[in-house]
């Protein structure tokens, strides 16, 4: 996403594109109080699973 922003910047991408950009970003540094390694569960997978609710709510029952 970020050698994307080369042609585009990321605040013009599609809401879609961009929910999933910033779960994965939300993974990538601890938060204070964070354990190692509890970012996947702490942060991107349930960011990945709110964009597609609200954004494919039929595919995602």
């Amino acid at each position: 996403m970020n050698a994307l922003s080369a042609w585009t910047p990321l605040e013009d991408f599609p809401s879609y594109s961009w929910a999933v950009y910033q779960a994965f970003d939300e993974g990538e540094y601890l938060h204070p109080g964070q354990v190692i390694g509890s970012n996947e569960d702490a942060y991107t997978r349930p960011l990945l699973r709110k964009a597609m609710s609200d954004f494919h709510p039929l595919d995602f029952s």
